[in-house]
């Protein structure tokens, strides 16, 4: 029993010296040391060499999707009264009749400016706020082609025209998508039935939610819209601006 104890202190000190050693060299363990030299044989007999390997698998990555950008708020109270002021000061939406609806007060505001500014990663990338990819080209000035749509376009009451959930104009009530994003979102939110149960639940989460990710299902696809903080920021207190009227001293009416 004694040697029996002594050889189990010899292999002891032996496996904790050869894991020592393979975290030396960057492994988590002895045992993962030894699955790598498995495929290092393994490698050797496909004819394949390591640095190949690496360097395939280094390209996949470098195939990933862009970072998502970032924009903080430094003061978030001081910039929420800069917001409720803006909203108060902001143009009702107003609308002349023509062969088709059109809304004339759109060309006040200028939601592309802004949302350049918060969907463009460091790397000089647009990215489009549900797939996260890059936007898929250039114009001829050099600027992403891009689709800016409202967010919000029902108010969920008995009104004949969908835009009156937001009734005035104002920069951060809309959404930087892709075409392909645009389509899918405009499609599932104003031409099926199911829209205004979307609008709602997106409208609550905005609402409710501190969360930058807000998740969304337009048709099979169950997806969410990602914000920059400020974006976000901005429409919480539009929104806030609606529901409590009062704060800015006037009403909606």
């Amino acid at each position: 029993a004694i040697e029996f104890g002594k050889t189990f202190r010899e292999r002891s000190k032996e496996y904790a010296q050869r894991d020592q050693q393979a975290k030396n060299l960057g492994f988590d363990s002895s045992e993962k040391a030894e699955k790598y030299a498995k495929l290092d044989q393994v490698l050797k007999e496909q004819g394949l060499a390591p640095d190949d390997v690496i360097s395939q698998y280094s390209s996949q990555k470098n195939d990933m999707k862009p970072d998502f950008p970032t924009s903080t708020v430094r003061n978030p109270e001081l910039r929420k009264e800069r917001v409720l002021e803006q909203v108060s000061n902001a143009p009702e939406k107003a609308y002349e009749e023509h062969e088709q609806r059109k809304r004339d007060t759109k060309a006040e505001i200028d939601p592309r400016t802004s949302l350049i500014e918060w969907y463009t990663n460091e790397s000089g990338e647009m990215i489009c706020q549900i797939c996260k990819e890059e936007m898929p080209f250039k114009k001829v000035d050099d600027e992403y082609y891009f689709v800016a749509v409202e967010a919000l376009t029902i108010r969920f009451k008995d009104d004949d025209l969908p835009e009156n959930h937001f009734p005035k104009e104002y920069e951060a009530q809309y959404l930087a998508l892709c075409p392909t994003c645009a389509a899918r979102y405009n499609y599932f939110v104003r031409e099926v039935g199911e829209g205004r149960k979307i609008m709602e639940k997106l409208r609550n989460q905005l609402i409710d939610s501190d969360d930058l990710i807000i998740p969304v299902r337009l048709g099979e696809l169950e997806t969410d819209i990602r914000f920059v903080e400020i974006h976000l920021h901005d429409l919480k207190a539009v929104l806030h601006y609606y529901e409590n009227p009062q704060d800015s001293g006037e009403t909606t009416d």
